[in-house]
């Protein structure tokens, strides 16, 4: 087997980033061994390096399984790089010792000290192909879409698989900070970006890498990361995504910093994320849309123990169009999901009191689950001071939602 196929890291899934190059593993007790390798991401997020290391005292460190604190080197083409955050999948003995490493983090840095012009960030599963032009903290901000993006889509559509599909540029030039300093808010800007358009759009949107550019348009580096949480592309949106999402964006984007604390904010929606994902059955994904805002209630009213009054005072804070009625069957269904593990039966008693049939349940379990979803967003667009449209499946009908008629299948979130 030659060197080249040694270090194929193809063979663990479609690459989108690669490089080849020379390095040392910088092992925790101090030791290092020198090595050829390649390193990449692959589609799905993962960072990997393929190691061949020719020393025999690396088997020392391998059979004891020695923590790594990481990889640096350079690559064929001059650029230095580091992998961070390591550890050994896989390795082959005898010498030379084949070495199979996962990697958080891989940076790539070339020596070039010019000022940053600006950072692109790669997108996975963004579904909209509406340029969407934004401030930022003083950054100007685009997102626009690939020029593939339509065949991105039928691909993510058919196999429910990732793909990158969006750019999310940050304009910084006329900045005074550092380029560290920049990069780190921006950074954490394009985080936050990522978790408001996963809201959006009903799946998990996250950025795979970042370029950073100088005003001749030279890469000066790029980062990879180990994208974390995906979770299957499906359309459970929440906003059109080529209709409001640019006003849902700058609408909300100050109140998501302003409530990452109060209502631990990255918590709640990654676990609204999860309750609509179609991987899970229709009773989990209810009793985790019900569980969400039984913890958002509990933060913002510790003291209350009824969770419809609590729903009714969130709601009322929040300035929300939404009746004590709909949250009293909220809890019915919360009950029916918490002790009994389903919804009710369709004409099934929700509620008895004194021996007679207070309510009775006029939904389809599905339409209960869309019941419940609804809430749910409503209130979670009132903490974001989200003032629009959303999408309202309690009045979806599949199959016959076009644009033509999409006024018809949204609600105002807030009480005119």
């Amino acid at each position: 087997m030659t060197e080249e196929d040694l270090l194929d890291i193809t063979q663990f899934g479609k690459v989108i980033k690669e490089y080849k190059g020379v390095g040392d593993i910088n092992w925790i007790d101090g030791q290092s061994n020198e090595c050829t390798l390649k390193c990449g991401q692959l589609l799905r997020g993962d960072i990997i390096c393929k190691c061949l290391v020719r020393d025999l005292s690396v088997g020392d460190a391998l059979i004891n399984l020695k923590p790594i604190i990481n990889i640096t080197g350079k690559t064929d083409s001059g650029d230095a790089f580091t992998l961070t955050h390591c550890r050994i999948a896989f390795y082959s003995l005898p010498g030379p010792f084949d070495i199979t490493i996962l990697s958080q983090e891989l940076a790539i840095e070339k020596n070039i000290d010019i000022k940053i012009n600006e950072i692109k960030f790669y997108l996975i599963n963004c579904s909209f192909n509406k340029p969407i032009y934004l401030e930022i903290d003083s950054y100007d901000v685009s997102i626009e879409s690939l020029n593939d993006h339509r065949e991105r889509m039928h691909y993510l559509k058919v196999t429910y698989d990732v793909a990158i599909t969006s750019i999310l540029t940050f304009k910084t030039s006329g900045h005074e900070k550092s380029n560290t300093e920049i990069i780190n808010e921006v950074r954490e800007i394009a985080t936050n970006i990522c978790y408001l358009l996963s809201f959006a759009e009903g799946h998990k949107i996250s950025w795979h890498y970042y370029d950073v550019i100088n005003k001749k348009g030279e890469l000066i580096s790029s980062y990879l990361k180990k994208t974390r949480k995906i979770t299957p592309f499906n359309s459970w949106w929440t906003i059109f995504p080529d209709y409001d999402i640019d006003s849902f964006l700058s609408q909300c984007y100050n109140n998501f910093i302003n409530h990452k604390q109060v209502y631990n904010i990255f918590e709640v929606l990654d676990q609204f994320l999860n309750s609509i994902s179609e991987t899970n059955f229709l009773e989990l994904r209810g009793l985790g849309l019900v569980a969400l805002l039984d913890h958002v209630t509990k933060l913002k009213y510790p003291k209350l123990t009824d969770l419809p009054s609590k729903l009714e005072n969130l709601a009322t804070h929040l300035k929300l169009d939404i009746t004590r009625d709909e949250f009293d069957e909220f809890n019915d269904i919360r009950n029916n999901l918490a002790h009994k593990s389903r919804f009710f039966d369709l004409h099934e008693p929700t509620r008895i009191k004194d021996g007679k049939v207070v309510r009775i349940n006029e939904r389809t379990i599905l339409q209960q689950y869309y019941f419940v979803l609804s809430v749910t967003q409503r209130i979670l667009l009132g903490i974001l001071g989200y003032e629009g449209y959303y999408f309202d499946r309690r009045y979806f009908i599949p199959n016959t939602w076009t644009s033509e008629n999409v006024s018809g299948r949204v609600r105002m979130a807030y009480k005119k």
